[in-house]
């Protein structure tokens, strides 16, 4: 029960969904950057 392969397993889960979480961040925080230039350029 709870042997280390089940835990290393958990913790590759963990680390997967953290890295895919991350890169979803770092889409919108340069997706918005992106829009807010746009914008800025378009009002100009």
């Amino acid at each position: 029960m709870g042997g280390p392969v089940n835990s290393e397993d958990e913790f590759r889960r963990a680390d997967r969904a953290a890295k895919r979480d991350g890169r979803w961040l770092v889409a919108i925080v340069i997706g918005a950057a992106a829009l807010g230039l746009v914008l800025r350029w378009w009002v100009r």
